[in-house]
């Protein structure tokens, strides 16, 4: 079956509201702290662990920040 995308792409990502907003707040203090994932953490009270489930989950690239 054809999927109309390379081998190997990823899938894209459909996103409900609740996970549009999460994507959009990482997002944003990916960009406010330079892609560094700890100071996201902490900006978010949240665990570091968290931030790179979020990431690989809406297949961020906290480098791209840079």
């Amino acid at each position: 079956m054809r999927t109309g995308r390379p081998p190997g792409a990823p899938r894209p990502v459909v996103l409900n509201e609740i996970d549009q907003k999460v994507r959009d707040q990482v997002v944003t203090a990916l960009r406010e702290h330079g892609g560094n994932v700890s100071a996201v953490a902490r900006a978010l009270d949240k665990d570091r662990k968290q931030i790179q489930r979020w990431i690989k989950r809406f297949n961020l690239d906290p480098n791209s920040y840079r």
